[in-house]
């Protein structure tokens, strides 16, 4: 992702048990644990950018997975 200097996305189940962590703005979460495909629920996201302007972005909320 253009103009980005670090990045940190992690995904958390409702118990706040880690499920994904990229360090890479092109590698999202797909939906799976371990290689198999998560239930459908509401999963916590953090995510931490910071862009080469010096400028640090933290956001928290849900996403909700359909399948």
């Amino acid at each position: 992702m253009r103009g980005v200097a670090e990045f940190e996305l992690l995904i958390f189940n409702r118990w706040g048990e880690l499920l994904f962590e990229s360090r890479d703005p092109e590698f999202g979460w797909d939906g799976t644990y371990k290689g198999k495909p998560c239930q459908q629920d509401v999963y916590i996201y953090k995510l931490a950018a910071s862009y080469e302007t010096g400028e640090k972005v933290v956001r928290v909320g849900d996403v909700n997975l359909i399948r």
